[in-house]
């Protein structure tokens, strides 16, 4: 069995086959396949998706050589990142949201960064659009921020902190859910963390279009 470092998730819920998901999602997991450069395994998780869109999702999948898991049903992000825990051989578990860009020696600085700094259990790239002003790039040039709170883009976390921190709370299905997860991290004795090296572009007015903070509380 070849040696894997990272193990990728990328989660994609689309069930009416809008051009502007489907396109996020391809340009997401391309972008994957085109810069991440430690060992890795990917696992694309289609979210109940109507059966061409399921197709769709399968096909890129093959397309990259990357693992596909078909669900009937919509599980909510935080159930998804549970599973992608559970399959994961890696090292390293990485979420990637289907709205966001891999970029160059992404993977590699995120790792190093969990490997050097024994407080920091969860780091992701600045970003170009975010709520949280800490965690858009143009709020500081280099260099990490440490904090209790993040919005979703590339996460990187250790096997370990599962071990240490538990799951994800599943009563969250769709946003939120990592506010929760950093806070929890936080009170564990770790940090979430920020690397203002790395960036990533993301699209996270997708989040808004497509409902799912309205239905975050359902």
């Amino acid at each position: 069995m070849s040696q894997v470092d990272v193990s990728y998730g990328i989660l994609h819920y689309n069930p009416k086959g809008k051009t502007d998901p489907r396109f996020a999602f391809l340009k997401a997991a391309r972008s994957l396949a085109a810069h991440a450069t430690l060992p890795y395994e990917v696992f694309v998780i289609d979210q109940g998706n109507n059966q061409h869109e399921a197709l769709f999702c399968k096909h890129t999948a093959d397309e990259l050589g990357f693992n596909f898991i078909g669900l009937k049903h919509n599980v909510g992000i935080s159930r998804g990142i549970n599973l992608l825990a559970n399959m994961a051989r890696g090292r390293y578990v990485s979420l990637v949201t289907s709205d966001v860009e891999f970029t160059p020696n992404l993977d590699v600085n995120l790792v190093k960064t969990l490997e050097t700094n024994a407080d920091i259990w969860q780091v992701c790239p600045a970003s170009d659009q975010s709520d949280i002003i800490y965690q858009r790039h143009d709020f500081q040039s280099s260099g990490l921020v440490r904090t209790f709170a993040q919005e979703l883009t590339i996460q990187f976390w250790s096997r370990d902190v599962f071990r240490k921190v538990g799951y994800f709370d599943e009563r969250w299905k769709a946003c939120y859910e990592n506010l929760d997860y950093a806070l929890r991290i936080f009170l564990a004795g770790g940090f979430a963390a920020i690397s203002h090296d790395t960036f990533c572009p993301h699209d996270f007015h997708m989040s808004m279009r497509s409902g799912a903070r309205d239905h975050a509380y359902e």
